[in-house]
């Protein structure tokens, strides 16, 4: 679509988008995968500061967070199923066998 709107665009000289809910309501999926990248980065980079002033450690802090991303992206890539975390029930157990059992 955005591809046919801009080809329209360079070929007349007028910008144009279409616009109604459908547009509306799906341009909010168009970046999210960098939104939810970026969320996850600020939450590492929080842990982080807050465990390296905690401990006085920064080598600590470093392992702990290091830790967590290289778990979350080995049980991602080679998960019981073979496949990527894509239910609940999956996240859940993820969740309870490595990170929260207590909570969960």
């Amino acid at each position: 679509m955005r591809t046919i709107c801009e080809s329209f665009a360079d070929a007349r000289g007028l910008p144009n988008y279409p616009h109604g809910v459908i547009f509306t309501f799906w341009e909010q999926y168009v970046r999210l995968r960098f939104y939810l990248a970026m969320a996850a980065v600020a939450a590492l980079a929080a842990v982080f500061i807050t465990l390296a002033i905690i401990l006085f450690n920064i080598v600590a802090a470093l392992l702990v967070v290091l830790s967590f991303v290289c778990r979350f992206l080995y049980h991602i890539l080679y998960c019981d199923t073979g496949c990527a975390l894509t239910s609940g029930a999956q996240f859940t157990k993820y969740l309870t066998i490595y990170h929260m059992p207590s909570v969960l």
